[in-house]
């Protein structure tokens, strides 16, 4: 996982993420690296930058790969509007001629192919003990029934997803053509030893395969920030997508979210990824922490007209049922009604006290102090998880800073390198920049 934010106002927008990537090792556990880089510029002298979180590889390839890629095979590229670079980033993932291919394109469906017998595993597991006699043997009957259902709920769960923006004019017959060998010998391998019929190896690929269709949270997909200035944007803005690797060539991408700045919007802050601490300081509550004062309150008024009725009867014996339930009722929508004062309040605290400050002083920083904020908000989930004897440490490591403005362009506010500059005297001048 990682941390990043961007913060930007009229005068420039920073760009900050944090180093780790944690890599799984199944049973034998985790490993995280703080060594990675997420943050780029998008084209040598060009003011915009891109950073990248959750899944560091789209289809088998690293992002970093991709992106440098891109930007020597794009480097004359230019653009009036933010959004067009981002837009011409996306097209060059989907094209043939860049780094991605057909291999790279049944990566994807086989990995998400993975992912959905993952499912049909945990609920044979959850549902294997009904299929033990007293001495623990299986009964072959019942434990085939099992497997059934399994499918059967996967199937019934892909079919009730909502279709993607991304699968118009994609048909499950193209889907089967491509990748169903793959899928169904990754089928075989993983369910060698549970003796599926046919019918349900055809089941499982094909909902498998239609499960790219489908819109859904991936644990695959990777998160796409691109900032700065087009040509013709003389206030910054923030793009961002969700994308999902690519199948026929088809890049599986969320449409592109933008948010600029303007003269009625002058500060703009954005965090990505594990944001819950960042949000938990500029909005003075934590969000596990709101989630259980609405759940406590949820619950008190699921019985608060029965708390009350109870009481009353007990107070005022001669009351008839109908009077009671008069009681019950207005008892709770009374704690209904306070609990929706309750809320208003908090909100108009929340935004009085913390994030209308905030978003003032975010407006009128100086472009230093932008790259400090962002800094800062990435570090805040680095410096809990440090702390927390509970949290996997999976924010860390250097942070790397980037300030975009239309005067200076894409420049570096901290950056590590993996190698030590005095050792590679010439590096700067091979690469076109400063260390």
């Amino acid at each position: 996982m990682t941390a990043e934010a961007v913060v930007m106002n009229k005068s420039a927008v920073a760009m900050a993420a944090d180093s780790a990537v944690t890599i799984s090792g199944g049973r034998r556990g985790i490993k995280t690296y703080d060594t990675v880089n997420k943050l780029f510029e998008l084209i040598k002298g060009v003011p915009v930058g891109v950073m990248v979180y959750a899944n560091a590889e789209l289809s088998g390839m690293p992002w970093e790969t991709i992106i440098k890629s891109y930007r020597e095979e794009r480097r004359e590229v230019k653009f009036d509007t933010l959004e067009e670079y981002a837009e011409n980033f996306t097209e060059y993932l989907s094209s043939d001629g860049g780094m991605l291919g057909k291999e790279n394109d049944e990566y994807t469906a086989v990995s998400r192919a993975h992912a959905a017998f993952m499912i049909v595993f945990a609920q044979i597991k959850k549902d294997l003990p009904g299929c033990l006699t007293s001495n623990g043997r299986i009964i072959k009957t019942k434990f085939r029934q099992v497997i059934q259902r399994a499918i059967d709920k996967l199937a019934e769960e892909v079919d009730s997803m909502p279709k993607a923006p991304w699968a118009d004019g994609t048909t499950l017959r193209q889907l089967k053509s491509a990748y169903e060998g793959a899928v169904l010998h990754l089928a075989e391998d993983l369910f060698e030893n549970f003796e599926l019929t046919k019918a349900q190896k055809s089941k499982l690929v094909a909902t498998a395969l239609e499960s790219l269709r489908r819109s859904q949270r991936e644990a695959g997909s990777s998160g796409l920030v691109v900032a700065g200035f087009g040509q013709k944007d003389y206030f910054p803005k923030v793009v961002s997508s969700t994308i999902s690797g690519r199948t026929l060539g088809v890049l599986r991408a969320t449409p592109l979210s933008v948010n600029e700045i303007t003269i009625s919007s002058p500060g703009h802050l954005e965090t990505f990824a594990q944001d819950e601490m960042a949000w938990g300081f500029l909005s003075g509550i934590n969000e596990r922490v709101r989630k259980s004062i609405m759940d406590h309150w949820s619950q008190w008024i699921d019985v608060s007209g029965s708390v009350m009725r109870e009481r009353i009867s007990k107070e005022i014996p001669e009351l008839t049922p109908e009077q009671l339930a008069i009681v019950e009722e207005s008892a709770k929508e009374s704690t209904h009604e306070r609990f929706h004062e309750f809320l208003e309040e908090m909100q108009r605290r929340e935004e009085e006290l913390y994030l209308e400050p905030i978003w003032q002083s975010i407006a009128m920083l100086p472009k230093d102090e932008l790259g400090v904020v962002a800094e800062s908000l990435v570090n805040l989930t680095s410096l809990k998880q440090r702390m927390s004897i509970h949290d996997a440490q999976t924010v860390g490591g250097p942070i790397d800073v980037a300030l975009i403005s239309r005067g200076d362009g894409f420049v570096w506010i901290k950056r590590k390198h993996y190698f030590s500059p005095e050792l590679n005297p010439a590096w700067h001048l091979t690469h076109h920049g400063n260390l």
